[in-house]
């Protein structure tokens, strides 16, 4: 996997297709699956221009998930304290 000097985003082989990549917060590891650290999603193009405009999409689609995690991370621990 090659860094293309975009924060975040990667290509995957010579030629080929860009990916977005995110560190999942440690706060929120455990509401994903053991051992798994990171997301990565594929952008589907190999065009740097047309990467660079999905990833921005992409990561903010990440950051959403992220935050839907916080509030139910949230919301099992007011139950548990009830």
């Amino acid at each position: 996997m090659k860094a293309t000097g975009e924060r975040n985003v990667f290509k995957r082989g010579k030629g080929g297709v860009y990916y977005v990549r995110r560190r999942i917060p440690k706060p929120l590891l455990t509401a994903y699956p053991q051992g798994k650290t990171e997301i990565v999603r594929s952008l589907g193009t190999a065009d740097p221009r047309t990467a660079r405009s999905k990833a921005i999409l992409e990561l903010a689609a990440i950051e959403r998930q992220f935050t839907a995690k916080r509030a139910e991370i949230d919301v099992s621990e007011q139950a548990h304290s009830n």
